[in-house]
């Protein structure tokens, strides 16, 4: 990697911005109700000032669909075509309304909050084909979540876990990345079986791993911050020693792409957590093993933290944005998906499991019939 590219990173924190926990709860939030009525001969048009918390409004608009093109459209909340049509919509003041006339679909998703008494906290690590691979941090087991939003246990480990993944025909890992914040201290590890019933290796890690992908044999894992390291890539294979690369990098997602791994930045905020900033502009980079990295201009919603297919679509999550980003494998079109700092992600069939705005875990139900339907 050039020596340009992690510099940057220094010049990051002197930029950031954060929302900060009391802008989250105010009522901060102006909005209108926009009732219109369309009859023979005549028409009217109703408009109502709103004043609502950034979390009701969150509330109101998660699962909401709309075009990439689009920034902060009206949103068709109510449709009645009794003796006329009567469409109601919620928007910023003076936003353009989010359909045009005649058009009276609801462009929207279930969305379920999912809460198991068992398993608090879990959290999104994989997907696989059985669903959506959870880990409850601190436990010693991974879950299933299918596309109905039930869970079952599906393995245990012999140590508490902080995450996992599949490696495809090679078995699976599991990894506690919440150990190694100071030197002294007990040193974080990663745990593999080849199979179920296979012996578990376990295996001492130089880095905090937080999550990870299975690339040409290898496992990559963006890192925590560990001392004077800002976090990096850190890397293991059966049989060969873990890598630490580019501890100077705070990353909040790897990536696989057809020409590399694309590295996702972050701007740390004072605890060095991911902030709230859209690093809109900013260089990120691609990397393939054996060639120098290639830097690369970060688009309009920032940096993406997990990417993942279902071989129809494509969901990518901009946590900053708030956005997550489907895109169809026929035709390279994209549908935006309305949600609050989503950063985890996973197909369980025909739903997709979120991780978002720590700790809500969000199943939005049916989605992938729905964007089929849209592109009839």
């Amino acid at each position: 990697m050039s020596g340009k590219g992690p510099s940057r990173c220094k010049v990051w924190r002197l930029e950031q911005t954060l929302r900060t926990k009391e802008e989250w709860e105010r009522p901060a939030r102006t909005l209108e109700l926009v009732i219109d009525w369309t009859g023979t001969g005549s028409d009217a048009r109703l408009i109502l000032p709103l004043r609502v918390s950034v979390k009701a409004w969150w509330a109101l608009r998660a699962g909401f669909l709309r075009d990439t093109a689009a920034d902060e459209p009206a949103w068709l909340v109510a449709l009645s075509a009794n003796g006329g049509l009567i469409r109601a919509w919620l928007r910023p003041p003076g936003a353009a309304l989010s359909c045009a006339p005649g058009d009276g679909r609801v462009q929207a998703v279930l969305v379920r909050r999912l809460e198991f008494p068992e398993w608090p906290r879990l959290k999104i690590a994989d997907q696989i084909s059985s669903g959506a691979l959870g880990v409850v941090p601190g436990g010693s087991a991974t879950v299933l979540v299918d596309a109905t939003g039930r869970v079952r246990r599906y393995q245990t480990w012999p140590r508490p876990i902080t995450g996992a993944l599949s490696l495809r025909g090679r078995g699976e890992v599991a990894w506690n990345g919440s150990l190694g914040t100071r030197p002294d201290g007990q040193k974080p590890y990663l745990m593999w079986r080849s199979s179920p019933e296979a012996r578990v290796e376990l295996v001492e890690l130089p880095f905090r791993p937080a999550r990870g992908v299975w690339w040409r044999g290898r496992v990559y894992m963006n890192c925590l911050p560990a001392g004077p390291c800002e976090g990096g890539v850190g890397s293991w294979a059966p049989g060969e020693p873990p890598i630490l690369r580019w501890p100077h990098l705070a990353l909040q997602g790897l990536l696989i792409g057809e020409d590399g791994l694309r590295l996702e930045p972050y701007f740390p905020d004072e605890h060095r957590n991911i902030g709230r900033l859209r690093a809109a502009g900013a260089g990120a980079w691609t990397w393939t093993p054996g060639a120098p990295s290639i830097r690369r201009t970060l688009g309009s919603l920032g940096a993406a933290s997990a990417s993942v297919s279902n071989g129809r679509w494509t969901a990518t999550a901009y946590p900053q944005a708030d956005t997550i980003l489907l895109t169809s494998a026929d035709d390279g079109r994209s549908r935006r998906l309305e949600c609050y700092f989503p950063t985890r992600l996973a197909w369980a069939g025909e739903s997709l499991v979120v991780y978002a705005a720590d700790p809500d875990l969000l199943l939005f139900e049916g989605l992938a019939p729905l964007l089929d339907e849209e592109l009839q």
